[in-house]
């Protein structure tokens, strides 16, 4: 494991004001995301502060400390930062209360049934949808250094580069990485109507993220064993999650772990790397092959509705760089997400969608085995087209795509994004949750 403390350099440039309030601003960045995998191991604690900044916040009680930099929404990354702030303003008798950033939406019901009960009051989740910007800026060499950055690519996310001699060798795009179950379903649609013929595609067969660069193969597996798992090759979403049973059936579950035989799939040219984590364009997208392909298919991270009781996983719309591939190459896209992805997409971020092109109407369905069958009929649709055709319909829509390019580029080339939603926190606009939970307990 690479050996790295999160956060080591504390002065006054860590203080940002925005009126009469101001704050502690504590990033967490990669170091984070790869070492906390083995937190239950004693192996790695997140560090908040040095000893002049406790001084400074004893004296300063009303400067509030704000968490940045999460842009995960699962409780496994969010846990060791909460359990850790409690020890840590126990410790040093602090009275500062915690900002700390919620990505996505959805999370009324889930903040309200369930999060806030595991959280002390002195902590203020906020709606945030940072998260693309943090993991194509400050994640982006997550798993492996050889990932490409946005600044090394970014001279070709512009129209001139993605919508001039268009030529189509693909009608579609699919990287799915993680072998979720509704990606499996989707699979599985995708080989039965022979629409993997027609798209570059990358399905990986582990759930469990490695780290190879920053984790032994030993290390992983005193991971595993602590969890649980005597090994992981093979196994499935749901044999990680037995605690939020899976809501398939009999037949449902004999067809996913059949397909996860077959796995992995890879089709993308110009890449030789097997495993989609380690692509150089796992975070940011390859311009040149998205030339060649005429939509994206994004298969978001949260995309269970109707498929798993878990409300993180089958209710909250965690809005990531995926959706970005598209935007950013000037390209169509249809997203598994949960319901009503597309519509807070286009509320949160101002991007437009394509319902004038083929049905949307996936986004509005409870479950995912009724919004699935749409996304497929519209993608044998496509599909029925020659290459000609979609090249036509690309200038077609050029101005969606042109508006979208700009949303993206002005989303990841401006300010850094937390800076407004902590804005809006502090003048009453944002959406919040205080924690209720009067004795520690996370």
């Amino acid at each position: 494991m690479r050996k790295s403390l999160t956060n080591k350099d504390f002065n006054i440039n860590n203080l940002w004001q925005y009126k009469d309030q101001k704050f502690l601003v504590i990033k967490f960045t990669i170091d984070h995301y790869t070492n906390v995998n083995v937190y239950d191991l004693d192996l790695y604690t997140p560090v908040f502060s040095d000893d002049a900044t406790i001084k400074y916040l004893k004296e300063h009680p009303d400067v509030k400390i704000l968490i940045l930099e999460e842009a995960e929404v699962d409780h496994f990354f969010r846990r060791p930062i909460l359990t850790e702030l409690y020890f840590y303003r126990y410790r040093n008798k602090l009275e500062n209360e915690v900002v700390f950033f919620f990505q996505g939406t959805g999370q009324e019901n889930f903040m309200v049934n369930y999060l806030r009960r595991e959280v002390q009051p002195w902590v203020t989740f906020v709606q945030a949808h940072t998260a693309p910007y943090n993991l194509m800026h400050n994640w982006v060499k997550t798993y492996s250094h050889n990932h490409f950055t946005y600044e090394e690519l970014s001279k070709d996310f512009v129209p001139q580069y993605s919508l001039e001699d268009i030529k189509i060798n693909k009608k579609f795009i699919v990287f799915a990485g993680k072998p979720r179950t509704p990606r499996l379903m989707v699979l599985g649609e995708l080989l039965k109507n022979n629409l993997l013929d027609s798209s570059y595609y990358n399905f990986g067969a582990e759930y469990v993220k490695r780290f190879k660069e920053f984790m032994s193969d030993k290390l992983v597996q005193q991971v595993m064993t602590h969890h649980g798992h005597t090994e992981y090759a093979g196994r499935l979403e749901m044999d990680f999650n037995s605690i939020d049973k899976p809501i398939v059936t009999k037949e449902e579950e004999k067809l996913l772990r059949d397909l996860h035989k077959k796995l992995p799939l890879k089709y993308v040219p110009f890449d030789e790397n097997e495993d989609y984590y380690y692509t150089p364009n796992f975070i940011i997208p390859d311009p040149k092959l998205y030339k060649n392909i005429f939509l994206d298919l994004v298969l978001e991270t949260f995309n269970h509705r109707g498929a798993y009781q878990d409300e993180i996983y089958s209710f909250i719309n965690f809005f990531t760089e995926k959706i970005f591939k598209p935007t950013l190459t000037c390209r169509p896209f249809m997203v598994l997400g949960n319901k009503f992805y597309l519509r807070d997409l286009k509320q949160k971020f101002g991007f437009k969608s394509f319902n004038e092109y083929w049905d949307e109407s996936y986004d509005d369905k409870d479950d995912l085995r009724d919004a699935i069958p749409i996304i497929i009929d519209n993608l044998k649709y496509l599909n029925n087209l020659s290459n000609s055709k979609l090249e036509e319909m690309l200038y077609d829509m050029q101005d969606i795509l042109k508006h979208n390019n700009k949303v993206s580029r002005e989303f990841l080339e401006g300010e850094e994004p937390w800076y407004q939603i902590v804005r809006d926190y502090v003048d009453g606009k944002a959406v919040t949750w205080k924690g209720t939970h009067k004795k520690f307990s996370i």
